[in-house]
């Protein structure tokens, strides 16, 4: 899985291929490593994606309750550099439709402004460790942020 890894991080650069497949053999341990990270997987089919999945998503909603939003998949893609994040356990209907979480829509659209340059331009370089944790922490969210599609306070208590 490591050189899977490392060769979908290189994808795409032609430059200094060898330093980009060296230093994703290296990301490899380091993105295992994140908090939230419960597994990695790659897609070799097109489009070609690397999935990761999560733990067990709580977070307070406003009032200081802790409310289970449920387990993601994260897919990032290189060509073209997207990602989507679903919710694979636990998804509220709105008037928006379905969505997986406050702040990412029924088509797994993270509602993001500031990082999300800095994903995208991460997941060309094929550098995972500084996109994920920025995706990881928007899941992580908190309740006064605000919630663009729906109030977390829609979701179960968590058990505990």
């Amino acid at each position: 899985m490591r050189r899977q890894f490392a060769e979908f991080c290189t994808r795409g650069n032609a430059n200094g291929c060898e330093q980009r497949y060296s230093k994703g053999i290296k990301d490899y341990d380091v993105v295992c490593a994140l908090p939230g990270v419960q597994m990695l997987g790659l897609r070799w089919q097109t489009p070609i994606a690397l999935v990761i999945g999560t733990d067990l998503v709580r977070c307070h909603d406003n009032r200081g309750v802790l409310r289970e939003v449920g387990e993601f998949v994260i897919v990032i893609q290189k060509e073209p550099p997207t990602f989507r994040l679903h919710n694979i356990t636990q998804r509220i209907y709105t008037n928006h439709g379905l969505v997986h979480h406050p702040h990412i829509n029924g088509d797994g659209v993270l509602c993001i402004q500031a990082g999300k340059m800095e994903v995208l331009t991460a997941i060309v370089d094929g550098d995972m460790p500084v996109a994920l944790p920025i995706l990881l922490d928007a899941l992580w969210m908190r309740a006064e942020l605000g919630t663009p599609y729906i109030n977390l306070s829609c979701w179960p208590e968590a058990r505990i």
